[in-house]
């Protein structure tokens, strides 16, 4: 069930504070329903278009949030819920921590360290299944029709149906003109998805996947080599039959990339045989690994070290590229005199020296 919220009258972050303040106590143990009933609607899952949207919420929801539970307790005759400090989901978090916010999303309302709040960007979209969760705020329309579908189907995958709550920012004419439609343009959510740019097999997207599906074919089809990389034991009809299906797959979809992709199979398949690795993956033992993370093989390279012989792969299908650190340099400014030869250095950066 969608719910169409406008900011109408209000700023956007009371809206927001008092929706889930509202929502928050009505999922409480002490507003009459059972546990049962109650557990989809007892973790807030909330989502937001941005960063910047997101952390002035990680405020509100720390100090604002909480008195405004008070309030609608107080007006309701029930107890306050006491709220734990909300989980983010979102690029800044590491993926060990993602995997184990996703496990604790897994915690029944019994459960004394249940999750109360999840602040998510767009990588909640996709990855993200928990059958438990029930209960959805969208602060703001997402940009696209088709992410709108993706994030707002996290919730409801159970017996139980789902609620979403899309706070509409008034003061944004895209968001009011969705809360003026709502009815119409929900009864109709599927019939205009924006069509998106796929290129599965260009030469970028097999240096990300190639080698992993490779390797994922291999071992759920031969028994042989489900838990030892040793080539000598392959099974060789079974693995003609893995190298044409990924040769097939790829002349029915881009039949321009076929011969580079052979080219790349054969590589890989060679070296395989040519390196004899003992495991699969072993993080302490590179030499003698098949596969190594990405985001370990881009930290030895911008490093300055040589990352070694094992294939770099995505440990999840969220991975998109390894993330790297930079620090911002303040330009400093050199002023010459009329003879041209180096005058006073002004340390001021120029976009922060006052005008004359």
């Amino acid at each position: 069930m969608y719910v169409g919220l406008t900011t109408a009258g209000r700023s956007a972050k009371f809206s927001l504070q008092a929706t889930a303040a509202s929502v928050l106590q009505s999922g409480s143990r002490n507003t009459g329903f059972p546990d049962n009933s109650r557990d989809g609607y007892s973790t807030l899952l909330c989502y937001f278009n941005s960063l910047k949207e997101l952390g002035g919420a990680i405020v509100q929801m720390l100090d604002d949030v909480p008195d405004a539970i008070s309030l609608y307790a107080r007006n309701r005759s029930e107890r306050r819920r006491e709220i734990l400090d909300p989980k983010e989901l979102t690029s800044r978090v590491s993926q060990r921590q993602i995997i184990e916010i996703l496990g604790e999303l897994k915690r029944t309302n019994l459960d004394p360290d249940c999750v109360d709040v999840v602040l998510a960007t767009n990588m909640v979209s996709v990855g993200v299944d928990v059958p438990r969760l029930g209960l959805m705020v969208v602060n703001g329309q997402p940009k696209t029709r088709s992410e709108y579908i993706q994030s707002t189907s996290r919730v409801g995958r159970s017996s139980f149906p789902g609620l979403v709550v899309s706070v509409l920012n008034a003061a944004k004419p895209r968001d009011r003109s969705h809360y003026e439609t709502f009815p119409a343009w929900h009864q109709a959510i599927y019939r205009d998805v924006e069509a998106t740019s796929v290129t599965p097999f260009a030469s970028r997207s097999r240096d990300r996947a190639l080698s992993a599906i490779l390797v994922s074919m291999i071992r759920h089809t031969d028994p042989n080599l489900a838990t030892s990389p040793n080539f000598d034991n392959a099974n060789t009809d079974l693995l003609r039959k893995i190298i044409k299906e990924i040769e097939r797959r790829v002349a029915s979809i881009d039949p321009r990339e076929s011969q580079e992709t052979v080219n790349e199979l054969n590589e890989l398949l060679n070296n395989w045989f040519d390196r004899k690795p003992t495991v699969y993956l072993n993080q302490y033992q590179p030499e003698k690994s098949l596969l190594q993370y990405a985001e370990d093989y881009a930290k030895k390279i911008a490093a300055g070290r040589l990352p070694g012989s094992a294939w770099p792969v995505m440990n999840t299908m969220r991975s998109l590229e390894p993330s790297s650190r930079f620090r911002m340099k303040e330009y400093l400014n050199f002023k010459k005199n009329n003879s041209e030869n180096v005058g006073e250095e002004e340390l001021i950066p120029r976009w922060r020296k006052k005008d004359a």
